[in-house]
């Protein structure tokens, strides 16, 4: 475990940016999804460790449910061919959409889009596993129902059943379990949506973070200062670098300062 002086901070979203009034009715119509299907997004470069062969392993379940859904796998990557063959094997060639690498410009309306945003993230078998992958802040703060992998530092920024629901990684069948259950209930999906965008924009947005840091670092700085002032410190570590100390005559220490410092001086005469 981490010690006890370590304190782990997620990363931000600009929920401005990302927000659900960025949902595009024309990105349903470019990619031919029907205007009432339900959309499910996942983005990511296209490799082991983003998982996206089980979310694709799962959505056979989920249709047998709902028919009425729609994949968006958006990104590109080494693994791209061999994710669409297997779509294509799961006889799933008209349920998901391969957009390919998205343009910056065009996230928060892919975000905003998706009515349930996956991240199927697994340890892949050389090791390699995400950490807090930026895509899911972004898109909580898109009001998407999210479904996350208990992986890396997903845990800092989703609180299942509260704000979104987390999946053990790797396991078709519970991924398709919480697909389903958003999918069959408005209300929930409604409401994990609404609960992911509030959560960024009271804690998991930029402003916060840099709140959080500013505090770490003030934090640190008085307890390397103990119970002298800043100042005091700064003067103290001068001398010793200069390597002397007054011995005799008369020393004036100008500004504020809590009287230790000058205590420590060999002087007649200290003002």
């Amino acid at each position: 475990g981490a010690p006890a002086n370590t304190l782990l901070l997620p990363w931000g979203a600009n929920p401005e940016l990302f927000s659900p009034e960025k949902r595009s009715s024309t990105l349903r119509e470019r990619l031919g999804i029907e205007p009432e299907a339900l959309v499910i997004l996942a983005v990511g470069r296209m490799v082991y460790k983003k998982g996206f062969n089980i979310l694709l392993k799962a959505l056979p379940q989920v249709l047998k449910i709902n028919p009425n859904i729609h994949l968006i796998l958006g990104g590109d990557g080494a693994l791209r061919g061999e994710l669409e063959q297997q779509a294509k094997q799961l006889n799933l060639h008209d349920k998901v959409s391969f957009p390919g690498r998205i343009p910056w410009n065009e996230m928060p309306a892919y975000l905003a889009s998706g009515d349930i945003f996956c991240l199927p993230s697994i340890l892949d078998q050389a090791g390699n596993l995400d950490g807090l992958p930026t895509v899911l802040p972004e898109a909580m703060a898109s009001g998407a129902a999210v479904i996350a992998s208990d992986i890396g530092g997903v845990r800092l920024v989703v609180q299942t059943d509260q704000n979104g629901l987390v999946v053990e990684p790797g396991q078709a069948d519970e991924l398709a379990a919480a697909i389903t259950a958003l999918v069959e209930q408005p209300g929930l999906r409604h409401r994990l949506g609404q609960a992911a965008r509030q959560s960024v924009l009271e804690r998991y947005n930029w402003t916060w973070v840099a709140g959080q840091i500013g505090d770490l670092l003030e934090k640190a700085a008085w307890q390397y200062a103990h119970a002298t002032r800043l100042g005091t410190v700064y003067r103290d570590e001068m001398v010793k670098l200069l390597d002397k100390r007054p011995k005799a005559g008369w020393v004036l220490d100008v500004g504020c300062h809590d009287g230790y410092w000058l205590s420590t001086l060999d002087s007649p005469l200290k003002v």
